[in-house]
């Protein structure tokens, strides 16, 4: 699944970006463009090639983590559980990045139960 907000570790660069206004055709990216992106965890099957990530040199200053876990994107996603993504996180901060700051997860549904179950966890 490719998107061009990100749901991906790969560079926006590396993606084919299209308009969709006259006239139509592949994009070109603005210099700074990819250095302004913020890397985003979708699941747990990024976990590995996230400490990767931040193991490279210069790190990201930021990490975006488990956007919308309780919402499955049409079957490419898994719904992700509180403590399964928590587990995961703590991988995380097991690297040791002191470089990049890790966000808060943002669950899809107004419902504070998510955030309430991976807090206790």
């Amino acid at each position: 699944m490719t998107s061009p907000v990100g749901f991906s570790l790969q560079p926006f660069l590396q993606k084919n970006s299209y308009n969709a206004v006259s006239p139509p055709g592949p994009c070109v990216e603005p210099e700074g463009f990819n250095d302004a992106r913020l890397p985003l965890m979708m699941d747990p099957v990024d976990t590995n090639a996230v400490i990767e990530m931040l193991k490279s040199n210069p790190p990201p200053p930021y990490l975006g983590s488990f956007n919308e876990p309780d919402l499955s994107y049409g079957g490419y996603t898994a719904v992700t559980l509180p403590e399964d993504a928590a587990k995961n996180l703590t991988m995380l901060i097991d690297v040791k990045q002191p470089e990049t700051r890790l966000l808060s997860p943002v669950p899809a549904h107004p419902s504070p139960d998510w955030l309430d179950q991976f807090d206790g966890n």
